[in-house]
C-alpha cells in the first residue's frame, strides 16, 4: 500500500483522529496573543508574537483528544532602531474521530496572523487508547524587514508523540491482478500488480504475467524473473532446433558435438528430424553412462545399470549395475588339462576353478569362463575375502560336483561356499552333490548369490543354506534335495520363473523354503519374493509337511514378502491324513507374506488377492521336471494376472500371456 509523504508544512495544516466509530466532534476553538518588541538596529527589527490555542473534541468513543498550536508572528520595521509591539491572533480548530475499540485521535490546528509581515502556524496530533498523549508540531516563520528591505526567515518545527501518528493508507498499485503496472511497481522483479500490491511473477500468475509484460520472457522462473525458458515443461523454444540452456535461461542450438546448450545431467543432443533435445545419452553418445548406471537406455535415452552379462563387454555386477572389470578376465578347462604354469588366458586357461578364483585379488572383482567339457568339475569352489565373482558357462550347462553320466561321481562335498563378504554371479550350471550328506551350497556373512539358469539337485542335504547371505533366482531349478529346498535366515530371498520342487525326505517335515528370523539379525530383513515360481513340498507321510514355514523368534511378523503368480502345492502320499492348512504355508508366515493370483492346494489364507484352491496335490498335473501337463494347464489356467515389469518368457522360453491371465508358475506351457 502506497504511504503519503507528509511534510512538515502540511503537519502543521492536517490532523487526523480515531474515536467512536461513528463519533467527529469539533473541538473548541482556541485563540492566542502574542507581543511582538523590535529593536532598531542598523535599519533591522525582530518582533516576535506567540499565540496558543487548545482544541478539544470528544467523540463518541473512549478518545480524548487535546491540540495545541503554538504561533510565533513577527513583524518589524524601524528606520533607525526603536522598538515596536506585535499582536498576533492565533485560531485552532481540534478535530477527533473515534473507532470502535476505544482508540482516540485528535487533531487540532492552530493558525495564527499578526499585525506583523510573519505568520506561524502550529499543528498537533495525538493518539491514544483510553488515554490522552500529546503531539506538539510548531511551526515558526520569521519575516523581517529593515529599511534597506533586508529580510529572514526562521522556521522551527517541533514533535512529540505519546503514540501512533496515522497516515492515509491507499493502494500501491490499480493495474488487474497479474498485470504489469509500468507506472507504480518499477522496482525488479516486483513489476505486476496483485490485489493492489506490486509482486513478482510468483507471486501473480506466473507464465501468463511474464507474457504479459514481454512476450520474448513468457517464462516464470523459480527466482520471480521473467526468462525465456527454463528447461521443464513449460520450455518454450519454439524453433525446432533449440533447446533451453539452463544457465542463462535462454534458447540456444545444440548439436552433436556442441552440447554446451544442454543442462547439467543432460550430456547429449537427441536429433530427432528437425526437433533436437538434450538427453542423458543417445545410442551414439555414451559417455554420461558410467559407473553403477553404464547402459543407455534407448527407450528413454537415460543411463540405467546393467541387467544381465549382455549388457556388458565381459558380465555385470549385478549386486550394483556396474559392468565387471574386461581387464579382470580368466578361462578355465580341464580337459586333458596339464597341470603346469597356466597365465589363465583364453589361448592358456587354468586347469581348476579355484585357480581362477584365487587370481582375483583381495575385495576386487573378475569373470571366469568355464569352458564347455564333458567331465564335471569335482571342486569345492570357496569365493571368499570380499571378492565379486561373475563365473560363467558359455554353451551348454557345465557340471559342478559329481556327474553320473561321467567318470566323477559322489563327489561327497559342499560344492559351493560362499562367504566374508563375497559375492557370486552364477550363470549355465548344474550342482549335483549326489554322494555327499552337506548342502550343495552354502553361504553365509553378509555374503549374495545370484542364479541365472542353474539346477541344483541331488544333494544329501538342502540344495542351499543361507545364513545372513541374500538369494535370487532366476530361470533356476532345485530339485530332489534331501534335505529341502532352500533354508533362508536373516536374509532376502527373491525368485521368478523358478520350480522349488520335490525336496525333502518322506519320512520327515522338510518344507520347500524355510525362513528364519533370529534375535541377532543385526537388523538384517527376512523377506520373500515370488514371481512365476512353482514350489511344490516332498512327498511326505509327515502331517507337517509344507511348502514354507517361518520361524520369528520374536513372535512380532517380521517375516515379510509377496508371493504373486505362483503355484504352491503340497505334496502327499496320505492326504486323508495331512493337516492340509500347515500342509500349504505355515501359520507364521501368513500374517507378513501376501499371496495374489496364484494357486493354492487349500485355503484360507491371510492376505490374499485373487488365489484359487484348486485342492490337493495330483500328481497328474505335473512331468517329471514339474513342468505342467495337459491336466496341469487346464487345473491352473486363467489364474496369474501378469503385470508390467513381470517377466516376458518362462522357464523355457516360452512367451508369458501379457494380455490377460494365464498359467502360474515357472511354466506358461
Amino acid at each position: 500500500m502506497r504511504t503519503r509523504n507528509i511534510t512538515p508544512l502540511l503537519l502543521a495544516l492536517s490532523f487526523a483522529g480515531c474515536g467512536d466509530d461513528d463519533g467527529s466532534p469539533t473541538g473548541d476553538p482556541g485563540s492566542g496573543t502574542g507581543v511582538a518588541t523590535g529593536d532598531d538596529d542598523d535599519d533591522a527589527g525582530d518582533g516576535d508574537g506567540d499565540g496558543d490555542g487548545d482544541g478539544d473534541g470528544d467523540g463518541d468513543g473512549d478518545g480524548d483528544g487535546d491540540g495545541d498550536g503554538d504561533g510565533d508572528g513577527d513583524s518589524d520595521t524601524g528606520a533607525t532602531g526603536g522598538t515596536e509591539s506585535g499582536t498576533a491572533t492565533d485560531s485552532m480548530t481540534g478535530t477527533e474521530s473515534a473507532s470502535d475499540s476505544g482508540t482516540g485521535t485528535d487533531s487540532a490546528t492552530g493558525t495564527e496572523s499578526d499585525t506583523g509581515d510573519d505568520s506561524d502556524t502550529g499543528t498537533a496530533t495525538e493518539t491514544g487508547p483510553d488515554s490522552d498523549s500529546d503531539s506538539d508540531s510548531d511551526s515558526d516563520s520569521d519575516s523581517d524587514t529593515g529599511s534597506t528591505g533586508e529580510s529572514s526567515t526562521d522556521s522551527d518545527s517541533d514533535s512529540e508523540t505519546g503514540s501512533e501518528s496515522a497516515t492515509t493508507d491507499a493502494d500501491e498499485c490499480d493495474a488487474a491482478d497479474g498485470q504489469p503496472d509500468a507506472d507504480d511497481c518499477t522496482d525488479a522483479p516486483n513489476l505486476f500488480c496483485f490485489e493492489g500490491s506490486c509482486v513478482d511473477c510468483t507471486q501473480s500468475n506466473e507464465d501468463a504475467s511474464c507474457g504479459s509484460l514481454d512476450p520474448a520472457t513468457p517464462v516464470c522462473h523459480d527466482d520471480g524473473v521473467c526468462v525465456e525458458c527454463t528447461g521443464g515443461e513449460d520450455t518454450v523454444c519454439t524453433d525446432a532446433d533449440e533447446v533451453c540452456d539452463t544457465s542463462s535461461n535462454t534458447c540456444e542450438t545444440c548439436t552433436v558435438d556442441d552440447t554446451s546448450a544442454c543442462p547439467d545431467g543432460s550430456e547429449a543432443c537427441l536429433i530427432d528430424g528437425d526437433t533436437r533435445t538434450c538427453v542423458e545419452c543417445t545410442a551414439g553418445d555414451q559417455a554420461a553412462c558410467t559407473g553403477t548406471t553404464p547402459i543407455c537406455d534407448l527407450d528413454e535415452n537415460t543411463c540405467r545399470g546393467c541387467l544381465n552379462h549382455d549388457d556388458c563387454a565381459v558380465a555385470c555386477d549385478l549386486s550394483t549395475g556396474e559392468c565387471m572389470p574386461d581387464d579382470v578376465v580368466w578361462y578355465v578347462d580341464n580337459h586333458e588339462c596339464d597341470l603346469g604354469d597356466k597365465d589363465g588366458s583364453e589361448s592358456d586357461p587354468f586347469c581348476t576353478i579355484e585357480n581362477g578364483i584365487g587370481a582375483i585379488e583381495y575385495g576386487g572383482k573378475g569373470t571366469i569362463f568355464v569352458v564347455d567339457v564333458h567331465d564335471s568339475y569335482p571342486e569345492t569352489i570357496e569365493i571368499q575375502d570380499g571378492k565379486t565373482v561373475a563365473m560363467i558357462a558359455p554353451s551348454r550347462r557345465v557340471v559342478l560336483g559329481d556327474d553320473p553320466d561321467s567318470d566323477v561321481e559322489d563327489f561327497g562335498d559342499r560344492v559351493l561356499v560362499v562367504s566374508e563378504d563375497a559375492q557370486l554371479f552364477l550363470t549355465n550350471f548344474e550342482i549335483r552333490n549326489e554322494g555327499g550328506a552337506n548342502e550343495a551350497i552354502s553361504c553365509s556373512d553378509e555374503s549374495g548369490l545370484v542364479f541365472d539358469d542353474v539346477v541344483v539337485s541331488e544333494a544329501g542335504g538342502r540344495c542351499i543354506e543361507s545364513n545372513a547371505c541374500d538369494l535370487e533366482l532366476a530361470n533356476s531349478e532345485l530339485i530332489n534335495c534331501a534335505g529341502g529346498g532352500i533354508s533362508l535366515t536373516d536374509a532376502e530371498l527373491f525368485a521368478h520363473t523358478s520350480i522349488i520342487a520335490a525336496n525333502g525326505a518322506s519320512d520327515a517335515d522338510t518344507p520347500a523354503i524355510s525362513l528364519n528370523n533370529t534375535d541377532d539379525a543385526d537388523d538384517r530383513p527376512v523377506a520373500v519374493e515370488l514371481i512365476y515360481c512353482t514350489v511344490a513340498g516332498a512327498s511326505s507321510n509327515v502331517e507337517a509337511t509344507r511348502t514354507m514355514s517361518c520361524t520369528d523368534t520374536d513372535d512380532d511378523n517380521d517375516i515379510t514378502g509377496e508371493i504373486r503368480n505362483s503355484i504352491l502345492i503340497a505334496e502327499h502320499t496320505t492326504n486323508s491324513d495331512v493337516d492340509l492348512i500347515a500342509g500349504t504355508v505355515g501359520a507364521d508366515c501368513r500374517p507378513g507374506i501376501t499371496f495374489e493370483d496364484s494357486a493354492v492346494d487349500v485355503g484360507p489364507l491371510d492376505n490374499t488377492d485373487g488365489n484359487d484352491y484348486v485342492g490337493a496335490y495330483d500328481t497328474d498335473w505335473f512331468q517329471e521336471d514339474y513342468r505342467l501337463t495337459a491336466d496341469g494347464e487346464s487345473a491352473f489356467a486363467n489364474i496369474a494376472d501378469w503385470q508390467v515389469g513381470d517377466p516376458l518368457t518362462d522357464i523355457d522360453g516360452d512367451p508369458r500371456n501379457q494380455d490377460g491371465a494365464g498359467s502360474p508358475g515357472a511354466d506358461e506351457r
